[in-house]
């Protein structure tokens, strides 16, 4: 870590982030981060499940976690293939970048976002100094993080993609798209 990455990394952990937006259900199992511009939505592929498909990103809670620590945990673990996500970096992000919208599904959270703030997450990613397995140089946009994510078989989400926001699949679709994706898209 560098001088002034050690300096930033000081800076932020003084610094409390404000308490999440209160949810209508506290009792949450899960929750992720939804990246769309209402065209388009970000979501992966996941092979490995018991049930392949296209979801979105996020993924179960850690106890004690409120729902945004676990929304930005659980994306930036899927999306850059990492191990533990610094809780200081996770206190930024919820100073900085505040939900659009928050949707509550079946014990699940996920928290809206444009790609503006998907950029702003990785870009603040690069400045504490994280690194990704999957990526040769650390993403700072959506094109690079789409297209020069390295295939490896030890990721939840192998490959990223841009989907149009659906709200109605027909029956024969849905086999391609899980189904908790689908319930997102239609209350974006």
């Amino acid at each position: 870590m560098s001088f002034f990455q050690k300096l930033w990394h000081r800076r932020l952990s003084s610094i409390t982030p404000p308490p999440d937006p209160p949810l209508t259900q506290p009792n949450y199992m899960g929750a992720g981060c939804i990246f769309t511009d209402g065209i388009h939505i970000l979501a992966g592929w996941q092979p490995r499940k018991r049930n392949p498909g296209l979801t979105g990103i996020g993924g179960a809670k850690n106890k004690g976690e409120t729902y945004l620590t676990t929304a930005y945990r659980e994306t930036l673990e899927e999306l850059l293939h990492i191990k533990s996500v610094s809780p200081i970096l996770i206190n930024h992000l919820k100073i900085t970048m505040k939900p659009k919208k928050i949707i509550e599904s079946n014990g699940y959270v996920s928290a809206v976002f444009d790609f503006d703030d998907l950029v702003q997450m990785l870009k603040e990613c690069k400045r504490m100094g994280i690194t990704s397995p999957v990526y040769e140089k650390f993403p700072t946009d959506l094109m690079s993080l789409l297209r020069n994510r390295k295939l490896l078989d030890t990721t939840e989400i192998e490959i990223l993609a841009l989907l149009p926001v659906v709200k109605e699949f027909p029956p024969k679709r849905r086999i391609y798209v899980r189904d908790d994706l689908l319930r997102d898209m239609e209350k974006l």
